[in-house]
């Protein structure tokens, strides 16, 4: 199981006049190649063998593509967490139940148990007891997003409050320059009124 839990390395970026860029190396990636998802999330994918600092150089010269993309998300980004999920919601619980378990095994942590549920004011929670509670929604984040937020509840298994000391594990866990990017990213959304 070693090789298939090896981690990716990736890096949180922020370039000037774009903001965060997410840059992670990719295993299928065959060229740097540059993409915009919802939240007006920026991803640079680095093929095994270039620099993150090629990588930069490159979305630096791509400035206005970007910003163009950026725009068109935006205008679509405000009805995402409004949109049905796009699988039952039995499966959805697995796929996040199932992601939180090799996040948690990567990572070290431990908890009691996995809860997946509709949620009005939280994407996630953990217990006194390490156990975590998911929001069904999040199914709807990018990629990225969704193991923020699981990294988040998992580091709560160790240290219960949002002190100096929780966000210096969030960020190391996270393999980025600081958590509270990411945590600003996660802001963009906002959870629809049930």
């Amino acid at each position: 199981m070693g090789n298939t839990l090896r981690k990716l390395k990736s890096r949180l970026i922020d370039l000037e006049g774009l903001g965060p860029v997410l840059f992670e190396q990719s295993r299928k990636a065959k060229r740097i190649s540059i993409s915009v998802r919802t939240g007006r999330a920026v991803r640079v994918a680095v093929p095994w063998g270039i620099s993150f600092k090629a990588a930069e150089k490159l979305a630096l010269t791509k400035r206005v593509w970007i910003l163009k993309n950026i725009e068109k998300m935006r205008v679509n980004e405000e009805n995402l967490l409004d949109q049905p999920l796009k699988l039952p919601e039995d499966q959805i619980k697995a796929i996040l139940s199932e992601k939180t378990k090799i996040i948690g095994e990567i990572n070290g942590f431990k908890f009691e148990r996995v809860r997946v549920k509709s949620m009005s004011t939280r994407w996630g929670s953990c217990s006194g007891i390490n156990n975590i509670n998911l929001n069904i929604r999040l199914f709807l984040l990018p990629e990225f997003l969704q193991e923020y937020v699981i990294l988040h509840e998992l580091v709560h298994t160790q240290i219960k409050n949002h002190g100096t000391e929780f966000w210096a594990e969030l960020t190391r866990v996270c393999q980025v320059k600081n958590a509270k990017i990411l945590d600003k990213q996660l802001k963009i959304f906002q959870l629809p009124l049930c």
